[in-house]
């Protein structure tokens, strides 16, 4: 009997811009049609788990980009249960500002809509797909 074949784990991050508008947790039509075509991909393997990590930017109060980050990690997952991934092999959470992707001195002395730019990598999805295996 031939072993299925091991994958590397898959990661998918869903940027701010194509994603949700700033401080909102609504998927915006690019992600929905992402996270479709994920959702198919998944259809056509095995594996352990699925996790769901939001992120946000440091701007805002620490306990609200905690939220924030919560339910754009919720939102996410319930999409890809509403396309058929069982949501028993996923988890979701939220990072807060925790896990930056830019370094403080990235954004320094930027206010206002540049800063909101420059910060964008920090506000995100990643989906990590873990144990992938060919069906």
């Amino acid at each position: 009997m031939m072993a299925a074949k091991q994958h590397v784990p898959v990661e998918i991050n869903l940027t701010a811009d194509e994603s949700f508008d700033v401080n909102k947790a609504e998927l915006k039509p690019a992600a929905k049609i992402k996270l479709k075509q994920l959702a198919e991909q998944i259809k056509t393997y095995t594996y352990d788990n699925i996790v769901v990590t939001g992120h946000a930017d440091h701007t805002g109060a620490k306990a609200d980009n905690q939220k924030l980050s919560e339910r754009r990690a919720n939102t996410v997952f319930n999409f890809l249960v509403s396309e058929g991934v069982p949501s028993a092999t996923m988890t979701s959470s939220g990072m807060g500002s925790s896990q930056p992707v830019t370094k403080p001195e990235d954004c320094n002395m930027l206010q206002g809509k540049k800063l909101a730019e420059c910060l964008a990598p920090d506000r995100r999805v990643n989906i990590s797909i873990i144990g992938i295996k060919n069906k």
